[in-house]
């Protein structure tokens, strides 16, 4: 009698099958990472727009010396006695200073008025940087000072000096004399 080989399984067969598998997962994997790089990898461009806006700083400031952008302080100087001395010599009494940070620049024009006491009168000559104004003069044309093309935050001390007529001076009665200096700045 012929006999029957029993069936057996074949030995590693399922590592075959398990090698295949994993060949062929291994395969799947690398296409869709392939096909995930080249869909991301796509050339794009895209725009995100950053602004702000500058305050403008437009201000003027009386001073005893001059100030600079970190030493703006109000030192409420707003009167300076002119003393017997003083008389006919071109004093310096403080600084007029400028802050801006206006592109297109300034005027800062400065007017004044006589020294008063009832109806008498002393006049009074006033330099501020490279502009001037005179008490007794019928117009003045000196009294602007003009800046342009403003390119940052910057301090500018004006600094101001007086030269008090000495004949109006020495020619008045006893008495309490008191002018005005008024500054008016405009931006551009």
């Amino acid at each position: 009698m012929l006999r029957k080989k029993a069936c057996r399984p074949r030995k590693n067969l399922h590592r075959k099958r398990d090698y295949a598998m994993k060949k062929i997962v291994t395969i799947i994997l690398y296409l869709t990472t392939f096909a995930l790089f080249s869909t991301f990898a796509v050339d794009a461009t895209d725009e995100l727009s950053v602004n702000t806006a500058v305050q403008g700083q437009n201000e003027i400031l009386l001073s005893t010396t001059p100030l600079a952008i970190n030493s703006w302080t109000d030192g409420n100087y707003t009167s300076r006695e002119i003393e017997s001395n003083e008389i006919g010599t071109l004093t310096p009494i403080g600084y007029i200073n400028v802050k801006t940070n206006n592109r297109a620049g300034y005027d800062l024009v400065t007017t004044a008025t006589p020294l008063m006491s009832d109806s008498f009168r002393i006049d009074y000559a006033l330099n501020i940087g490279s502009a001037s104004y005179d008490t007794s003069a019928a117009t003045n044309t000196a009294n602007t000072i003009s800046v342009t093309d403003i390119t940052g935050l910057t301090v500018t001390p004006y600094a101001l000096s007086i030269l008090v007529d000495s004949s109006d001076y020495n020619s008045q009665p006893a008495g309490n004399y008191v002018g005005n200096v008024t500054f008016n700045y405009t931006a551009k």
